[in-house]
């Protein structure tokens, strides 16, 4: 850069949430960032960061440790200050620890000077050292450098005192020197006069300290005083921060604020003179001073008038100069240096020379209108056929109304106001120009588009298009803020917006050969709401190019059914889906959510079965393919139903089918018996009514779903998948809310609560497909791994494949962002993965067709999906040994629709297993009842079950005890199981736990103290490890009975934390608290979401003595695992078919496995052993035991393609 050049970093790119300081490096080409809370495990928090010739960053960011001091657990860093040497040899930084999880006093680390060599580019080397700074509170809030003599001056918060180190020729700090005591506070600003003989100190409350300086570097005499209480710009008293110049100071913020800049004149003594002044200072959001003192740097908001109230409103950030004279006041107007729209400042550094960086972070510009008074002049070209006299144009767009204007001829203009449509709109609007009468379009037209801007000038110039009907979409820049000179070329036909959408694709082209063929590969929602051929060929090729095979294309009107059918086919596109909202979709009498259950659906048999026809007659007019093209039917999306109207609905023979499924299921229940929908504190009788009252609805509605998805095979093909979309908890078939707000439900009455499927009943009875979806950014993908896993389990009770949605615009940047979610779904068996939804997003709120990071993501996962899928498509999914109960039923005793800890434990257990190398299955308690015999002891499958929710059928209990004794391994959560489904308190598993009575627990799960508030102390034990961690969340204290559970852990208090208990063949573990908790709501993780964070990384720093907690009782049950690996936390999904075996690997840690070694105990002979992303593999074999050696960097489908030759 050259002299008084601006660079701009915006954070966001480097994926840096907090930054604490910046400062430059050697020649302008680098800065320094640091990162401040963060809770990065291996501390990379110091950034180098090119800087290009044109400002910007260049290359990418390298990343190196913090300190030399491990980061403690549940501990998190900030980089305060970085400050360089002279020589250009050494880089200081200035690094606190704080505990947000721990109460105070912290454990305090007083190692927070961190030195690192630079190189002769100025890059660090070597490795950092982290030196006691002295401070007794480990903070470090200033770093300087004496200007003539090596010595280095540090201090910050909580310490008064000032600590020297005395340094040598590089700068490497030597001994402490020692420490001079000023004032009875810490300090947050050191800095010294160009001869030394002062040094001046930014203090509390908004105090300078002015102590004159020996020679040798030590105080003189006492400090003076400033005071800049209430004239320092600081809304109540704070540290005094500034910048120094030999004629004044300068008020240094800590956070960009809309303030004035405040200086403070220094006479020729060095001393302050009067107070603080902003007068004749312009204001700004960030200020700095260059080495010189001859220049103040400003960042102030960059503006825009409102084009109709002249409203001055933000749309940036611009970066002024203002010179400044001998005494330090402006002495001439501010030189604009640079701006950066859509940019809020965080920090900013000045080198002597003037070459300034400024850290930025993305911000809309404020809402408002820049222009105003635009125009579209619509020239109509040709129109077959011709029309026989004047005809009507409009002009409209979603939400703002029609403009219509009549006697139009051909080849003659006609102007529209364009204000009604692009007034307080931000970002691009979609406009529709229509020919003619939508009673009766013309076949096709011609049409020419001209924006006028309010001068009459066109810079974008006429557009003109043809297309099949009378309708032709442009996009215009709303009068929002826009860049400037991005108008022109925002201002685009929809037809040639798809082209935009095939160049990004094509960028990242899935080779024809990489493409799945197998599995269902498809994107929702291919919409062109306009006759555009190009269009629809631009849009298809899109879709084809990154791997999609399957589409559902509609609202292309005017084009010929043939030519849609033709043009999709071209592209790879001959598989189609068709999609509603809920069953009978359209016809008045069966709207939702009556037209979900078998009650109401029963009584239309001949409804039902005509609606399915007439669904299968319209793919030929809608896209032109047949009935037997379509894979896939989308049935329901996120279907519910609402009590108590839902309830209040049933007519009098509708209650006659209610009583006789109670009859059914043995509930002794009056004649006249009504749906309850709240039992709360009532008698043990209602409350049975209350919970058969959920499950009456919940599996009317399999069966309604059952009766449509019969009618559906025999319109299409019996083949063809018919998927309700869940986007709810798992299982969650009931969410109770007494007088509160849930969802949609206008009732919030004390009969309140919303119902939903029952995942396992569903797929018992072959209602249909199972699917859900995702809704969580890349860096939260594993959450992919735990709904995949119950959606597989409850699968398996059926024959009808799952799929899901993997949300295209939660794709927030990880390279393998698609394939961990997709290849988790297919890895659990799944057989159909839908990025939903394309759109285009102009068209669809939901498309990510906008979503550049989209692109190279989809791209990937399908190139993995189909290298793998000859063995993925036919395999069959490797069964759990570890099972974890669903808490459906728990959910129904809930004070309210709040998830609580123990749900959440369930998906934290699952992590934590996963983590460890296991496949689990989340289980209902009928597939207890029914699949374990009390009489033959290990006829289940499982080794061992968890359970979290306080609620269990009373039924699955006893079964449970019955397994427990037989050999299995049992573990609990605090309050797990102590009820039935009536909420009847049960003592059955006291005695399988030999510990005494428990509650149950029930803490809201967002409401969980943030702070560990216990201690645990594992003595010595070869499962559980031998440690002492932080526990947090509710802990609640265990009591064995005498003869009964052994405490395997205590908390601080010698209570007991953790037990064993030998019961029969098999064993129990009591937790008393929750350990799945601690394994993945930390600083670190994402379900506690305590901090910002990076989305476009996986997150890192799983702990393994805290999984260690988790997962034991499954070591000590010895489940078995799918394959053996080397590494944790690496996932490993296998599925098996006479072909062969997939392992599906992900690997968490979000670090890449130089090696990562897979084991499998077999003695199988395999014809080729191979990676989908085709990496090296190594192979070994000893006995039954074959070893792959195989590096792994994100994901991977490790293949092993049977030898069918005899061993």
């Amino acid at each position: 850069m050259s002299n008084g050049t601006a660079g701009w970093v915006d954070l966001t790119g480097i994926g840096v949430v907090t930054a604490g300081a910046v400062a430059a490096g050697r020649g302008g080409g680098h800065v320094f960032v640091g990162r401040s809370l963060s809770t990065q495990r291996r501390r990379l928090n110091l950034g180098v960061i090119g800087v290009g010739p044109e400002g910007g960053p260049a290359g990418a960011p390298e990343w190196f440790p913090d300190s030399a001091v491990p980061l403690p657990a549940g501990g998190r860093s900030s980089v305060g200050v970085a400050v360089t040497h002279p020589s250009g040899r050494r880089l200081y930084l200035g690094v606190q620890t704080d505990y947000p999880g721990l109460r105070q006093p912290w454990p305090i680390e007083r190692r927070c000077l961190t030195v690192w060599s630079l190189d002769d580019a100025g890059r660090p080397v070597g490795a950092p050292r982290s030196y006691d700074a002295g401070n007794e509170k480990g903070s470090l809030q200033a770093v300087t450098l004496h200007p003539t003599l090596p010595l280095l001056y540090v201090s910050g918060w909580g310490d008064p005192r000032v600590f020297v180190h005395e340094l040598d020729a590089d700068g490497e700090p030597l001994r402490l020197r020692g420490s001079h005591r000023v004032g009875g506070v810490g300090k947050y600003d050191i800095a010294f006069s160009p001869a030394g003989d002062l040094m001046y100190l930014g203090t509390h409350p908004d105090t300078l300290d002015v102590v004159p300086m020996r020679s040798d570097g030590t105080p003189a005499g006492p400090a003076r005083q400033f005071s800049a209480l209430g004239k320092w710009g600081s809304p109540a008293p704070s540290y005094l921060m500034f910048h120094y110049t030999p004629q004044a100071l300068y008020r240094r913020a800590t956070m960009p604020t809309d303030a004035p800049v405040i200086m403070w004149p220094l006479d020729s003594s060095g001393h302050p003179v009067g107070d603080p002044v902003s007068d004749g200072v312009p204001a700004g959001r960030l200020a700095a001073v260059d080495g010189s003192g001859k220049r103040l740097w400003l960042c102030r908001n960059a503006t825009y008038p409102d084009a109709y109230t002249a409203a001055s409103r933000r749309c940036g950030t611009e970066l002024v100069a203002v010179p400044l004279d001998p005494s330090g006041r402006p002495a001439g107007p501010p030189e604009q240096v640079g701006v950066r729209h859509g940019a809020e400042p965080r920090l900013m550094t000045v080198t002597a020379d003037g070459d300034v960086t400024v850290l930025v972070t993305p911000v809309a510009a404020e809402g408002g209108n820049e222009v105003r008074g635009h125009r579209l002049r619509v020239t109509v070209g040709s129109v077959t056929p011709p029309p026989s006299g004047p005809f009507a144009v409009s002009v409209e767009t979603a939400g703002r109304g029609t403009v219509v204007r009549n006697g139009v001829a051909v080849g003659v203009p006609t102007t529209f106001d364009l204000d009604p449509l692009l007034r307080d709109q931000a970002g691009d609007v979609l406009v529709f120009v229509a020919v003619g009468s939508a009673a009766a379009p013309p076949q096709t037209v011609t049409v020419s588009l001209e924006p006028l801007d309010d001068t009459g000038a066109s810079p974008a110039g006429v557009l003109t298009d043809t297309v099949a009907g009378g309708r032709v979409g442009i996009l215009l820049p709303g009068y929002g803020f826009a860049v400037p000179g991005t108008r022109p070329r925002r201002t685009r036909l929809l037809s040639a917006y798809a082209q935009e959408h095939l160049r990004r694709a094509e960028a990242v082209a899935v080779a024809a050969a990489d493409r799945p063929r197998l599995l269902t590969v498809s994107s929702s929602h291919l919409i062109g709401r306009q006759g555009h051929r190009g269009q629809l060929r631009a849009e298809a090729a899109t879709l084809a190019a990154l791997g999609v095979n399957t589409v559902n294309a509609y609202s292309w009107p005017a084009l010929d059914p043939a030519d849609v059918n033709a043009d999709l086919d071209a592209a790879g596109l001959n598989r189609r889906a068709v999609a509603v909202y809920h069953p009978l979709q359209g016809r008045p009498t069966h709207t939702a959510p009556r037209a979900y259950f078998d009650f109401h659906l029963r009584r239309h048999p001949n409804d039902v079965a005509a609606w399915a026809q007439g669904l299968a007659a319209g793919v030929p007019t809608a896209n032109g393919g047949t009935p037997g093209d379509v894979v896939d039917i989308k049935l329901s999306d996120e279907p519910a139903w609402y009590f108590p109207s839902v309830a209040d609905m049933l007519d009098d023979g509708q209650l006659a089918e209610f009583r006789a499924f109670l009859a059914r299921n043995h509930v002794d229940a009056a004649d006249d018996a009504r749906p309850v929908t709240n039992a709360a504190g009532a008698s043990l009788a209602q409350r049975r009514l209350y919970y058969w009252t959920t499950r009456f609805f919940a599996e009317s509605a399999a069966r309604g779903h059952r009766l449509v998805t019969d009618e559906l095979a025999k319109a299409f093909s019996p083949g063809t998948s018919v998927d309700v979309n869940w986007n709810s908890w798992i299982n969650a078939w009931y969410i109770p809310a007494p007088n509160q707000k849930v969802a949609n439900n206008p009732d919030v009455s004390s009969r309140a609560g919303m119902g939903g499927f029952d995942w396992y009943t569903s797929a018992r009875l072959g209602s249909h497909n199972l699917w859900s979806a995702d809704w969580v950014p890349d860096d939260t993908a594993v959450l992919w791994s735990v709904r995949a896993s119950a959606l597989g389990t409850a699968a398996a009770l059926g024959t009808r494949p799952f799929g899901g949605y993997v949300v295209g615009n939660m794709l927030t940047g990880h390279p393998a962002g698609a394939s961990y979610k997709a290849l988790s779904l297919v890895g659990r068996g799944g057989k159909a993965v839908d990025f939903y939804c394309f759109g285009p997003t102009r068209l669809v709120g939901d498309g990510w067709s906008d979503n550049p990071l989209a692109y190279p993501s989809i791209a990937d996962a399908a190139r993995v999906l189909a290298r793998a899928e000859h063995l993925i498509h036919p395999g069959r999914p490797n069964r759990g040994s570890v099972a974890i109960l669903t808490t459906g039923t728990s959910h129904l005793w809930n004070a309210g629709p709040q998830p609580t800890v123990y749900m959440w434990e369930t998906i934290r257990l699952s992590i934590a297993l996963i983590h460890a190398g296991y496949s689990i299955d989340l289980v209902d308690e009928q597939s207890i009842r029914d699949d374990i015999d009390p009489d033959r002891p290990g006829s289940w499958q499982y080794s061992a079950l968890y359970l979290t929710g306080p609620n269990v059928e009373s039924v699955a209990l006893e079964r449970i005890v019955a397994w427990v004794r037989g050999g299995g391994v049992l573990a609990v959560g605090p309050g797990a199981g102590v009820a039935d489904e009536y909420d009847t308190a049960s003592p059955l598993l006291e005695q399988v736990l030999g510990i005494g009575p428990r509650t149950a627990e029930r803490t809201d799960g967002v409401g969980v103290p943030l702070f560990y508030d216990h201690t645990l102390r594992v003595p010595a034990d070869p499962v559980f490890g031998t440690q002492e961690l932080a526990v947090r969340g509710p802990g609640t204290p265990l009591v064995p009975v005498p003869g009964g559970a052994e405490v395997v852990a205590s908390f601080a208090s010698g209570a007991a934390a953790i037990t064993r208990h030998r019961f029969g063949h098999g064993s129990a573990v009591a937790y008393g608290f929750y350990p799945g908790l601690q394994y993945v709501d930390t600083l670190d993780h994402p379900l506690g979401a305590r901090t910002p964070r990076d989305r476009s990384s996986v997150v890192r720093g799983w702990e393994d003595t805290r999984r260690r907690l988790a997962v034991a009782p499954a070591v000590l049950a010895g489940a078995a695992k799918p394959a053996h690996l080397s590494h944790e936390p690496v996932e490993v999904c296998r599925l098996d078919s006479d072909r062969g075996t997939a392992l599906v690997l992900l690997n968490w840690s979000a670090e890449p496995i130089s090696e990562l070694s897979v084991v499998l105990c077999e003695g199988r002979r395999w014809r080729n052993v191979h990676s989908a992303r085709r990496v090296p593999v190594e192979l070994s074999r000893s006995g039954n035991h074959l070893t792959v050696r195989m590096p792994l960097e994100h994901t991977d489908v490790l293949l092993l393609e049977h030898d069918p030759r005899p061993r």
